[in-house]
């Protein structure tokens, strides 16, 4: 038998082979095995933890343009502005709230798609602004009023008279010349007669009053 053999007993010693190994698996649980390239820290990465990053990661690439990325918002009930800081899906609501309130025009572009439009006059007699309005045919009378002037028939002259008119007052005289005709001078505050229908004949002789020359009465003249 050996030195060492009598130190320890190895027949007495595998008698505790078993609950040895047990002891050591207990101890080792929990524990990893050490890789190359690798350290262990306490900040070790979980199953759980690397399917939720594995879960961001497909969604959304730093370095991508977010094509990809699919939400399902929820439209707001009121009009608000963007806030800093929302989810993508209450921004989306929020800009799903201000599409689905605008009207039909903002689509169509068709005035006929307008609400409360103003009713438009397509006569300029419509417009408050012109009930004095003059037509083609008014202003055409008046053109040829005023080239015609304006008659006023009166027993007597007024007081005073209007710019423009001309005043006809009866002279006694037989038909048709019966009018003399005036009218009124601002400047000189008094009627000016600028016509009359009345010729005096009283120095001119009558056809009754003429007697036709004989040739006696002719030749006379020449002897």
């Amino acid at each position: 038998m050996s030195a060492f053999e009598k130190i320890l007993d190895f027949q007495e010693l595998a008698l505790y082979d078993s609950l040895i190994k047990q002891f050591i698996t207990t101890q080792l649980a929990g524990y990893v095995k050490a890789e190359k390239g690798k350290e262990l820290s306490a900040n070790d990465l979980t199953d759980d933890l690397l399917a939720k990053l594995n879960s961001v990661t497909n969604k959304l690439d730093v370095s991508g343009d977010g094509s990809g990325v699919t939400i399902s918002p929820t439209g707001a009930t009121t009009r608000m502005n963007l806030s800093p800081g929302s989810s993508l899906a209450v921004i989306v609501g929020q800009l799903m709230k201000w599409y689905t309130d605008l009207s039909s025009v903002a689509w169509s572009g068709n005035y006929t798609d307008l609400k409360g439009t103003p009713t438009i006059p397509r006569d300029n007699k419509d417009l408050a602004n012109g009930a004095g309005y003059q037509t083609a045919a008014d202003v055409a009378a008046a053109i040829q009023a005023a080239i015609a002037g304006e008659y006023v028939t009166v027993d007597v002259l007024p007081d005073t008279g209007e710019t423009g008119k001309i005043y006809l007052v009866p002279n006694g005289g037989a038909a048709p010349n019966v009018k003399n005709e005036y009218i009124w001078l601002t400047e000189l505050n008094s009627f000016e007669m600028i016509g009359t229908t009345q010729v005096d004949l009283s120095g001119y002789l009558k056809t009754e009053e003429v007697t036709l020359a004989t040739n006696d009465d002719i030749n006379g003249l020449f002897a």
